[in-house]
């Protein structure tokens, strides 16, 4: 139950987040915007976003990821529903966008460290699969539903409808959900069975502490894990720019119609997540059966999710005279083949540590939320700039995520690091 709860409030977080991508297509035309306008406002988001990501993750450890993520999720649900109301001013709609972004900031440190806590290490790649790819169904959902809500109603009905449900959400999840599965002081109207709790406690591969001696000096000097944070931003490069930009860019550049533009986009989100928690079951599977180390999954997971997304957006951008149809297929397989990265450097975070694990998530995440702001702008300025020239945009993210698969090849570990010093290092079976 705990499982499916979280799952549905981080696809919600998304479909918040994603509201605006469709919306701003009506929006922007209303409004006379232009590219580079689109993308500030687009952009605008992940200015909170990134402020909250550092503070989410020692604010989980302190008081508890139940609380955080369902107030953050409640926090921008609520904006999201205000959103509409202010759209005659650019200035107030950017301000009500950065303050959702700062709600929702401090969600994903609280699901990792809620994660690290809740699940055995033998289900680590699949959990973590099945929680990094939520986010795509959230997109698909938008990207689906809000093309068809926008023609038969209004474009504000979207906001006033997945803020509504997002703060249904909160309620439920607020007296549900419960922080540490040895924790008896929460107040929930859902508890583990005694059985279910020592099967956790007794496959965690370390025992549940909540002191805080963690050394900022060990992870600015740790390869292992900058490794990650690079190919954590790497991923997102491209994942924020798609999101941000793709109805946008079947509309006006492969000239599909709004409705076109929205169906179509859930393709390639759907695929991915299928090829994302398959990822992390099929590593699950490679671990636990001793065919390979934690190391060697971990790698050869990333080289797929990194190399196949680079070759086909280099295929994109340079072969010549596509057809829409080649170009949608070469487009969705560059999407598709980029959640092997789930069974990768998402699923890395919980090997090489489990009691910071939301910490170091969120110094992680802030570091990959600047794409949100760099990338979703610098796209819509190259677009201006260049006339609308995609080849630029589709390399930049090639030439990242090609530069990422060499460095987690080099660096990566699969083993508990030593992040202070207390911490009990644990070597791994397998």
């Amino acid at each position: 139950m705990l499982g499916v709860l979280l799952y549905v409030g981080i696809v919600i977080t998304y479909i918040l987040r994603m509201a605006l991508n469709v919306a701003v297509i009506p929006v922007g035309d209303a409004l006379k915007w232009d590219d580079t306008a689109r993308g500030v406002m687009l952009s605008s988001f992940y200015w909170g976003y990134i402020v909250t990501q550092v503070p989410g993750g020692w604010m989980a450890k302190k008081y508890g990821p139940k609380i955080l993520f369902g107030w953050g999720v409640g926090w921008a649900s609520f904006l999201t529903i205000l959103w509409p109301f202010t759209r005659s001013s650019f200035g107030i709609s950017l301000f009500l966008r950065i303050l959702t972004g700062l709600g929702e900031g401090v969600t994903f440190p609280a699901v990792y460290h809620l994660i690290s806590q809740w699940y055995p290490k033998m289900e680590k790649s699949t959990i973590t699969s099945v929680i990094s790819i939520a986010p795509t169904l959230g997109i698909v959902i938008a990207n689906g539903l809000s093309p068809a809500i926008i023609n038969n109603l209004r474009w504000e009905s979207i906001f006033f409808l997945y803020g509504g449900v997002g703060i249904v959400w909160s309620v439920f999840w607020l007296l549900l959900a419960i922080d540490y599965p040895s924790d008896n002081s929460s107040i929930s109207l859902m508890r583990p069975s005694t059985e279910e709790i020592q099967f956790i406690l007794d496959n965690q591969e370390i025992e549940e502490d909540h002191s805080s001696n963690i050394s900022i000096y060990k992870i600015l000097t740790t390869p292992a894990y900058l490794a990650i944070i690079f190919n954590h931003f790497s991923y997102n490069w491209a994942y924020y720019i798609f999101a941000s930009w793709l109805p946008t860019y079947l509309k006006k550049q492969l000239q599909f119609d709004l409705d076109s533009a929205g169906a179509i986009s859930m393709l390639p989100y759907l695929l991915m997540t299928v090829v994302g928690i398959s990822s992390g079951y099929f590593a699950d599977k490679l671990i636990t059966r001793n065919i390979f180390s934690v190391q060697v999954v971990r790698k050869i997971f990333q080289l797929l999710g990194t190399l196949l997304p680079s070759m086909f957006l280099v295929l994109l951008s340079t072969l010549p005279n596509l057809s829409v149809t080649t170009t949608v297929a070469i487009m969705f397989s560059a999407l598709a083949t980029a959640p092997f990265t789930m069974a990768g450097h998402s699923s890395n975070f919980l090997d090489i540590t489990n009691k910071y694990c939301g910490l170091l998530y969120s110094i992680s995440n802030a570091v990959a939320t600047i794409p949100g702001i760099v990338g979703v702008y610098l796209t819509g300025y190259i677009l201006n700039v260049s006339n609308n020239n995609w080849n630029i945009v589709f390399l930049l993210a090639a030439s990242l995520s090609f530069l990422a698969a060499i460095i987690f090849t080099i660096f990566a570990k699969g083993e508990l690091l030593d992040f202070d010093d207390d911490e009990k290092i644990i070597k791994p079976t397998n």
